[in-house]
């Protein structure tokens, strides 16, 4: 694969094949290997020859001389590129609708402690005005009304502000992806 096939790797020089980030794994697991006789099997990420990367699953065992002495691996590397494509992608979409269920989680919260306030201010006052026994006391209370009204308006402007502002975000990230591609 995007290699000759005369090509012969120096054994020295294998961690190169392997992605920056999966070197260090790359070579624990090798090492394991030839040292202890720990067999591997793991998903790792690699490079060609000409700097492509691409997903393998990784294979391995101990190769024992008749002496029972390790020397060397025997083992399969299995190009499972785009699986592992198709599950880092899901993930991510897995990500994105976690954040999105949690915020809406908290926006929930938001509205339901803010409208629930100005309903129980309501409701009380609504109490108060059946129990008024003048007509001043019911004057006074509907003055009240007018502030959780004005009160109430207020936060649903906010909550309105709120949504707004994350729908210009959620389209300001979906020009600046589809710009990037």
């Amino acid at each position: 694969m995007d290699c000759p096939k005369d090509f012969n790797p120096d054994y020295e020089k294998r961690l190169q094949f392997y992605a920056p980030e999966h070197q260090e794994q790359a070579n624990s697991i090798f090492e394991k290997c030839e040292k202890y006789g720990i067999p591997f099997k793991t998903e790792l990420k690699m490079v060609t020859l000409y700097g492509r990367e691409f997903w393998v699953q990784a294979t391995g065992k101990p190769v024992y001389s008749e002496e029972q002495q390790i020397i060397g691996i025997r083992g399969v590397l299995q190009n499972i590129d785009d699986n592992k494509s198709n599950e880092l992608n899901l993930q991510n979409s897995l990500d994105i609708i976690a954040a999105q269920n949690s915020r809406l989680f908290n926006f929930a919260h938001v509205v339901s402690h803010n409208l629930r306030s100005h309903s129980s201010n309501l409701s009380l006052v609504v109490q108060l005005l059946n129990e008024a026994k003048n007509a001043q006391d019911k004057i006074d209370l509907i003055e009240n009304v007018e502030d959780i009204s004005q009160n109430l308006d207020i936060a649903i402007s906010r909550l309105n502000d709120m949504v707004s502002h994350q729908n210009l975000l959620k389209k300001e990230r979906t020009l600046f992806l589809s710009s990037s591609l």
